[in-house]
This record gives structure tokens, C-alpha cells and sequence, in this order.
């Protein structure tokens, strides 16, 4: 087995993990910052 391939496909693996993760971080703050953005206003009124 080739060893010096082995480590560098755990090094790209790792790195693609790591780019999936960063880009779902930055999605789930987008939504964050959307939602404050624009508030649901159904849930500010009372109905009595």
C-alpha cells in the first residue's frame, strides 16, 4: 500500500469536510441575521 497517497486523500478528505462545515456555519448565520431582518409579524399581535 502506498502510504504517501494514503495520507494525502485523508488531507483532501479533511479539507473538504472541513469546507462543508464552514459553509453550513455561514449558512446558519445568514439565516440568523434573515430572521432578525425580517421579523414574523404574526406572532406581535394579540387577538383578544
Amino acid at each position: 500500500m502506498d502510504w504517501t497517497n494514503f495520507n494525502q486523500s485523508l488531507k483532501l478528505m479533511a479539507l473538504g469536510m472541513a469546507g462543508i462545515f464552514a459553509f453550513i456555519l455561514i449558512f446558519y448565520g445568514l439565516v440568523l441575521v434573515l430572521i432578525k431582518l425580517f421579523p414574523d409579524k404574526s406572532q406581535n399581535t394579540n387577538n383578544n
